[in-house]
């Protein structure tokens, strides 16, 4: 698993890949990239995901996926 967040002019961009050859589920601390509630967009999907005690919970990563989740400043 691998994972990193970019933020740029109020934009975020989180990024997970899976490189193994099995589905993970994973967690990720965002407390310092977004903040509680947050809510983050799937780029290639209609699921949405809220930051909720500093984390993004229960990402499910098929193998050798990945997942793009955005949210920029409205």
């Amino acid at each position: 698993m691998y994972a990193f967040a970019r933020q740029l002019d109020g934009e975020t961009v989180v990024v997970a890949l899976n490189i193994s050859r099995d589905t993970r589920n994973v967690s990720l601390p965002v407390n310092n990239v977004r903040e509680e509630n947050a809510v983050l967009q799937n780029a290639w999907g209609q699921d949405r995901r809220t930051v909720t005690q500093g984390m993004l919970h229960d990402l499910k990563l098929a193998p050798r996926s990945g997942l793009v989740l955005t949210q920029g400043d409205q």
